[in-house]
């Protein structure tokens, strides 16, 4: 039984010398700053003075305090549309918000709104709430009413019923697409796309994505510690098989 529980302290030894150094590959992924690219493009394509989408952009961007993109990233307005979008991302919480800085940008009315963020630390995204095409305003300087979860659900599911939008989101890393459209309402046989104020907002949360084990280059850069615990672990979990053969065969004698 002495002999035994030896075995097992070695293997065990082995096993830890293995993950730590893959604990510390996992921990300095956590640690990396988020670096994201963030496209926004807004539409009304079903208006035939339409020449393509208002469109904001930033490239590599470090997340920290404040939204990553706003109304000073233009890149290009070919249609001449007003309206504005702001993208946040929390990288603390893990949340992503979008809506409209009144203070800073203008509130206008779409059919189509697509937001693509880049970043390798996005593995998937769960819609929280998605209001962004919200009609509802303050009446007669009153705030609107605050509906309960089940209330929300219910008038959310009504709206899109009736034909309000559609919200689809996807993430293939390092791309996450989010995409709003506006449904046609029909009236006497024809079909009519409505134009809705982006006067709401969109929350996601996100998970990162699960950490690649470390690969062996052949180039000889790979990090000395990373290679001594990896063979220290090899040479511990070997030397557990030898001597667990070695008592089978004198206990067989």
């Amino acid at each position: 039984m002495k002999t035994s529980r030896k075995i097992g302290a070695s293997a065990a030894a082995g096993i830890l010398a293995l993950a730590l150094p893959l604990a510390g590959s996992t921990a300095a992924f956590a640690d990396t700053p988020m670096v994201v690219d963030i496209t926004v493009k807004m539409d009304l394509p079903h208006n035939a003075s339409s020449s393509g989408p208002i469109v904001y952009a930033v490239t590599g961007v470090t997340v920290g305090d404040g939204p990553e993109l706003t109304a000073a990233d233009l890149v290009e307005n070919p249609s001449g549309w007003c309206g504005t979008l702001d993208v946040d991302i929390d990288n603390t919480t893990k949340a992503i918000y979008i809506y409209t800085d009144t203070e800073t940008g203008e509130v206008c009315d779409f059919q189509t709104v697509s937001v693509t963020i880049t970043s390798d630390q996005i593995g998937s995204v769960t819609l929280v709430e998605d209001t962004l095409f919200d009609e509802e305003e303050e009446v007669d300087g009153e705030e609107p009413p605050v509906l309960t979860n089940s209330e929300y659900d219910a008038a959310f599911a009504e709206q899109v019923n009736n034909g309000v939008w559609t919200f689809d989101y996807n993430v293939a890393t390092p791309i996450v697409q989010l995409d709003w459209a506006t449904l046609p309402v029909e009236f006497e046989g024809e079909e009519y796309y409505q134009s809705l104020d982006t006067a709401g907002y969109t929350i996601l949360s996100y998970a990162a994505p699960a950490p690649a084990p470390p690969a062996l280059a052949a180039t000889g850069s790979e990090s000395p510690a990373l290679i001594a615990g990896i063979a220290a672990g090899i040479l511990l979990l070997g030397a557990a098989a030898v001597t667990t053969t070695a008592i089978a065969r004198r206990a067989g004698n």
